[in-house]
This record gives C-alpha cells, sequence and structure tokens, in this order.
C-alpha cells in the first residue's frame, strides 16, 4: 500500500478494538524522504448513526525515512450495540507534502469493534441489592462496605450503612475516579434528621467530565466521571438508594457487593480471594453474610477517611472524533463515551462549581483552601437481622402493605410505559414490604416508583435492535424522557416532559410536600442551640435542618432578639429537602457592629422558618436559639 508511488505504508493495516480493553497503537512508516501530514478521517458507522472509535490526534505529520503512530480506542456506549466494523481513511493534506503529488490517493485502515456490555446495580434502603448481572440480596450490618471497584482502572464505589430500627439502612457513598473523590453522605447527623451533605474529599481539582449534579426536589444527587460511569443518590430521610452505572471497561473486571459483572448472576458472590461464595440454603442466598462481611472488613481503605494526594497524580487521556478534514477538532476525555442513560439525566442542576469550593461549609476567615470537613463518624461494622420484624407493624397488617406497595406501583405512569418489559416485579413488591414493615409506616411506598424506573430505563437500554440500529421501541425511549420527573412526582401527580403537575394539596417539584402542614425546625447547623463567633465563624449563612423544604421560591428564615416579640424575616437559599441556608450576613455585621459599640459580648435570637407566601406556614414549636457572640469582649 502506497502514499504516493515511492512511498510505502503501514505497518498495522488492521485494528482489533474491544470495548473494554485499553487504546491500540497503529505505526505509519515511510522507507523514503519526506515531509508530509496526512489527516485521519473517521467515518460515522450507518448502523449506529454515530462514530464507534476515537483518535489520539487527528492528523499524523512524517519526516522520512521514518516512522510515526497514532492511538484509537473504542467508543463506550453502555448499549449491546452488537460488534462493528468500518474504514479509517488516511489521506495527504493538500500543500503540506515536499513531494509532487498531483493525484493525492486516500489510504484506507480497516478496524473492527468488540461490542460489551455496560452494568447498573442498585443498593436500595435497608440495603437491597441488585447486581450488574441481575441477583437480588439482602445486607444486613452497619458499618463501610467495597460496593463496587474495577481491577484494572481507578475507580471505586465505596458504602456505608448506619442502624435504622432493628436493621441497617444505606447513608452513604463516596465516588472516585483516579485524583477525583466525592461523597454524598449523611451518616454524620442524627438518624432521619441529618440531611445529605455532598463533599468533595480530594484535594485537588476536578478533571474535566467529572460532575456533581442534583434534581429540582433536592432528593437526587448524581455524580458523573470521565469514563462515563455515574452514581445517583436518592435520599429519603432514613436511608439512601444508589444506583451505579459503569462502562464496559469493568465487564469481567469488578469486584465489590455488586457482583463480578461478567454476564453470570451465578458467580456474583466473589470473594477478595477470588473464590466464588456458594450459598448452601435459601436464607444465604438472600443475606449471604460471608460474602458482604468479605467486602466491608474493617481492614481495607475506606474512601471515608482516607488520606488522599495532594497533587494530581494522573490525567484523564483525550481523543478527538476527526470526522472531517478541516475543522477546529474539539479533544476530551468526554469523546470516548456515548453514555445512553443521560438520555434519562436532563434537567439536573450543575452543583460541581459549588461542592468544589466547599462553599456550603467553609469558614468565614479561611487558611486558604475550602475543602469541606469531613466526617469524623465511621460506624464499625456490626451484624443485624430483621428477625424482630413483624406483622402488624404499627397497626399496618401485612396485607395493608402489599395492597398499598401494589395500587402505587400498577397506578403509575412509569409502570404503564415499562410493565410489558418484565416479566414480574415480584422482588420490587417485597422490598417495598418489607420497609413499610421496617419503618410502621407509608412513607416510603413511593421509593417503589425510583426502583422501577431505573430497571426499566435499564430494560430499555438492553433491548437495543442491532438491526435497525436503534432501541427496539424508539416511542418509549421518548415517553421515558418525558416521564423523568423527580421521583416520580412521588404518586401525588402526573408526569409530563419531565415536569410534575401535582395534585392539591401538594407542591414541590416531585409534589412530596403537603402544602398544608407547617415544615418542621429541628436544628441549626446541626446543633439545638448554635453559638456562632462572629470572628471566626461564617455566622452569615447558618443551615436550617428540618423540613420537608421545597425551592418554591418562598423560603424565609426570621428571627428575633431576645425579649423582642417582633420577628424580622431574611430569604432563604434551599440546599435539599430537609436543608436550607438562612441569609444572616446584614444582621451578623450589623448586630456585630452594634456589639462592640454597646461592649455587648452576646447576642440571642430564637430563630423560626416559614415556606409559604409573605412568610405563612411557619416552623412549628417555639424556635431555636442561635447566640451571635464576640469572644473578645466576653
Amino acid at each position: 500500500m502506497c502514499f504516493a508511488k515511492e512511498t510505502k505504508l503501514l505497518s498495522g493495516t488492521h485494528i482489533n478494538l474491544q470495548e473494554n480493553s485499553e487504546k491500540v497503537s497503529t505505526t505509519v512508516t515511510t522507507s523514503v524522504p519526506m515531509n508530509c501530514t496526512f489527516d485521519i478521517i473517521n467515518p460515522i458507522v450507518p448502523s449506529l448513526s454515530r462514530i464507534d472509535v476515537v483518535i489520539g490526534e487527528c492528523s499524523l505529520t512524517i519526516n522520512g525515512p521514518d516512522s510515526t503512530s497514532f492511538n484509537t480506542i473504542a467508543v463506550r456506549d453502555f448499549v449491546r450495540d452488537g460488534n462493528t466494523n468500518l474504514t479509517l481513511k488516511i489521506q495527504p493534506r493538500v500543500g503540506s507534502c515536499n513531494l509532487n503529488i498531483s493525484d493525492p490517493v486516500t489510504y484506507t485502515i480497516e478496524v473492527s469493534v468488540e461490542d460489551f456490555d455496560g452494568g447498573r446495580c442498585n443498593a436500595a434502603s435497608d440495603p437491597h441489592y441488585r447486581s450488574f448481572d441481575g441477583r437480588y440480596y439482602n445486607w444486613y450490618q452497619t458499618g463501610t462496605i467495597i460496593v463496587h471497584q474495577n481491577l484494572y482502572r481507578d475507580f471505586e464505589v465505596h458504602g456505608r450503612a448506619w442502624n435504622c430500627w432493628s436493621v441497617s439502612c444505606l447513608c452513604g457513598v463516596v465516588i472516585r475516579e483516579g485524583d477525583d473523590v466525592a461523597s454524598i453522605d449523611m451518616c454524620d447527623g442524627q438518624f432521619s434528621y441529618s440531611p445529605p451533605k455532598v463533599k468533595k474529599l480530594s484535594h485537588v481539582t476536578y478533571n474535566e467530565g467529572f460532575k456533581i449534579y442534583r434534581d429540582s426536589s433536592g432528593r437526587r444527587f448524581t455524580v458523573t466521571t470521565p469514563s462515563g460511569s455515574s452514581v445517583t443518590a436518592v435520599v429519603t430521610r432514613y436511608w439512601i438508594t444508589a444506583i451505579i452505572t459503569v462502562p464496559s471497561d469493568d465487564f469481567g473486571n469488578s469486584n465489590g457487593s455488586c457482583g463480578y459483572f461478567d454476564g453470570n448472576s451465578t458467580n456474583d458472590f466473589l470473594l477478595p480471594s477470588g473464590e466464588t461464595y456458594m450459598p448452601t440454603n435459601v436464607f444465604q442466598n438472600y443475606q449471604p453474610s460471608n460474602f458482604t462481611d468479605s467486602w466491608s472488613d474493617s481492614s481495607f481503605d475506606s474512601l471515608f477517611n482516607r488520606d488522599l494526594p495532594s497533587v494530581p497524580t494522573m490525567t484523564p487521556s483525550t481523543y478527538c472524533k476527526c470526522m472531517s478534514v478541516g475543522t477546529d477538532e474539539v479533544c476530551s476525555s468526554a469523546t470516548m463515551v456515548n453514555n445512553v442513560y443521560a438520555v434519562f439525566r436532563s434537567g439536573l442542576i450543575d452543583i460541581t462549581d459549588n461542592v468544589a469550593s466547599g462553599e456550603s461549609s467553609r469558614r468565614r476567615r479561611s487558611t486558604g483552601h475550602h475543602i469541606q470537613k469531613r466526617s469524623a463518624f465511621e460506624p464499625t461494622r456490626t451484624n443485624v437481622t430483621n428477625e424482630t420484624l413483624a406483622w402488624p407493624s404499627n397497626g399496618i397488617t401485612e396485607q395493608n402493605a402489599t395492597d398499598n406497595c401494589n395500587s402505587t406501583l400498577i397506578n403509575s405512569e412509569i409502570y404503564a410505559a415499562c410493565k410489558d418489559l418484565f416479566e414480574n416485579t415480584d422482588d420490587l413488591l417485597n422490598e417495598c414490604v418489607e420497609d413499610i414493615q421496617l419503618t410502621g409506616s407509608f412513607d416510603s411506598v413511593n421509593d417503589i416508583l425510583e426502583r422501577f424506573q431505573s430497571q426499566c430505563e435499564t430494560a430499555v437500554v438492553n433491548n437495543y435492535n442491532t438491526s435497525s440500529g436503534n432501541f427496539t421501541d424508539d416511542a418509549l425511549v421518548v415517553q421515558l424522557e418525558s416521564l423523568n420527573c423527580p421521583g416520580q412526582c412521588s404518586g401525588y401527580g402526573n408526569c409530563t416532559n419531565g415536569m410534575c403537575s401535582c395534585n392539591d394539596g401538594f407542591e414541590g417539584d416531585d409534589c412530596s410536600v403537603n402544602s398544608m402542614v407547617s415544615p418542621e425546625l429541628f436544628s441549626l447547623n446541626d446543633e439545638k442551640t448554635l453559638r456562632c463567633d462572629v470572628r471566626n465563624d461564617a455566622c452569615e449563612n447558618i443551615s436550617a435542618i428540618g423540613g420537608p423544604f421545597t425551592d418554591n421560591g418562598n423560603l424565609k428564615c426570621q428571627y428575633a432578639e431576645d425579649g423582642d416579640s417582633t420577628s424580622i424575616s431574611v430569604s432563604a437559599s434551599f440546599e435539599n429537602f430537609l436543608e436550607i441556608k438562612c441569609q444572616f450576613g446584614e444582621l451578623v455585621s450589623t448586630n456585630y457592629d452594634k456589639q462592640k459599640v454597646n461592649s455587648k459580648a452576646s447576642m440571642w435570637l430564637n430563630v423560626r422558618v416559614s415556606t409559604g407566601e409573605g412568610d405563612t406556614r411557619k416552623s412549628t414549636g417555639p424556635g431555636l436559639t442561635f447566640i451571635v457572640y464576640d469572644p473578645s469582649l466576653a
């Protein structure tokens, strides 16, 4: 094969790629003196209507006799779209060669791409696990566990569980890819009154593609990484449901409590030793403590407490699409990812910059870096069981629970859209009934809609039609995009074009809040009585914890000085459904000046919150005490 009559080429004329393998380097060689630039053109694969490989750079310069090389890697698309074959074109750039090439010829390299699946694992509430390969079991322990880790690439997810009633519930997750680390954690506070804290744990700047989002309800948080991996945490007062989505790189390269991930659920209980735990009875199959114990050993290096590097140790590789010649090519680490699950993540709010700056918890007078305070709580591993659970639970019978779970699911819009993709939903219904038994209330019943939505999305992705090059049911994909509402409107509204229309008496972007009920105020900055040092603490922005809150534009904090019956309102910003930030900046600075003039060491305030128009719907109870003081005047 020749570039010109005198020019011989190409060593490595066929490239074999796999969606779960590393980049492949191809060498281009010339045997005669030349100085030419060659463009690489990457075609759209007709069956996919997109490219299926990306390239390290779009042009090559050859100073011969010499050789040069370029890298290719398969696009990670998370879908079963079949193997593909394509042809890369290599052609000399007009006017760039010192040879007389009057009729440039385009040369080709054939590329084959072997398809591999992405995967999704769920760890729900107390925690009910569904592995990447679909195996269902329960983990009844407190402590920290390795949820998932890739054996060869630098990606891992750790989780931890606290005591909830007579069992354990997932209360926090940490996600790490390379140097980038973030946590979504409510394990630090009091059970049922601990808002989710989203924290940056790494000490270096986040890489491109590492993003943190929340939905408009403040109950759902998603972390995405440059590899296309994502972790979504759906938060309630009592627990977190974690949804871990990974690219094909992890197929056959995984371990942890989400299983081995190779398409075979029988070997999911892989131990750190490399052996597979094989349950010998039904109880061990659904509560495999030998398996979960092996991934929650106290000796492993927990991400919740790990010392992390203070300087970057790695940078994601960048790749280019190279689809045409003469255009400005934007190359990044994101080009190798085409995550089809992204169509189900519309309407999210990017909070990466706020989290990365430590805005929600940095001190008023900082020491130069804004990394948020780590959680000091590390639960000791404890085995718990659900043997003490019995019916009726707080007056609710098993039949009441079953009927409520069943009607919530089958009367939902998401069930009507997806029911034909499932033979049965027995596992989901069993989880729902068990959670009602655990809590003694119907508060958790709408969680079944979030879990069903996740399984529906996975089923849709797995029903990709390789012959047509599209989803088996395009109309269903469009419908699911339309039904992608926060919390599926909590069962108290209708979902249209990704937005909830709430029933009378309910409000919020997810319709989860009873508009006739006043919010609760539980603590200020996690304290019943908050003392704030105006010289050293961030007294201007105070967390009011309670709720439930919605981002309705009417959030206020009210305060009255000790002995004064007149309340003053200040604005409040929405953080999540359990937390708002009271903007006390002017109050603190004004009264700080007063204190200096009057030599008064402290100011005592009674604080309440309101969530209705015109400062209506005030928090219940007498309010909480906020003491602003100056230690220099004490």
